[in-house]
């Protein structure tokens, strides 16, 4: 009888001890996910007619070990050159990219490191889906090792505003 005891008071502390290292790495970003938060760069594509400004660029991302997530937007603005009348067959684009260090991890939700949409003046574009790779870390000692590799990397916008 005394025997039973100690093999189940082991499972219950071998139980135990997988839980707490389990809990451990899902919780070692929390305190540090500042620190993985990048703004959007922006720029503005060569071919563009007219100008384009950006009305708020507060777009960041926040890589966590339960997923990534955007906070803030972005809002363009076009106006013709001088005093033309803006010509309505103007497209108005962006092109989304992820740089090689930050693909390492990140990808849109396609799997893909470039996106494209549309946008309109004054309105905030849909941000694009920013999804894990297979190299998501999964100890203290990976995550460690992603925040210094991604912690100069954007991902770059690119506006463009051409004649259809």
């Amino acid at each position: 009888m005394k025997l039973l005891n100690r093999v189940t008071l082991l499972s219950v502390l071998g139980i135990s001890a997988l839980v707490g290292t389990g809990y451990a790495a899902w919780t070692f970003s929390a305190s540090a996910e500042n620190k993985t938060a990048n703004a959007a760069l922006l720029i503005t594509d060569a071919n563009t007619v007219g100008e384009i400004s950006f009305k708020t660029n507060t777009a960041k991302f926040t890589l966590d070990q339960s997923g990534i997530t955007w906070e803030g937007e972005i809002v363009a603005d076009y106006s013709s050159v001088g005093s033309e009348v803006e010509d309505p067959s103007i497209e108005k684009s962006w092109t989304a990219a992820i740089p090689a260090e930050l693909a390492t991890y990140v990808t849109f939700v396609d799997a893909s490191t470039t996106i494209s949409g549309t946008w309109e003046d004054d309105v905030a574009i849909v941000l694009p889906e920013l999804v894990y790779t297979a190299n998501k870390p999964t100890t203290k000692s990976a995550y460690d090792t992603m925040v210094s590799l991604i912690s100069e990397s954007n991902i770059t916008f690119t506006f463009s505003a051409t004649i259809a």
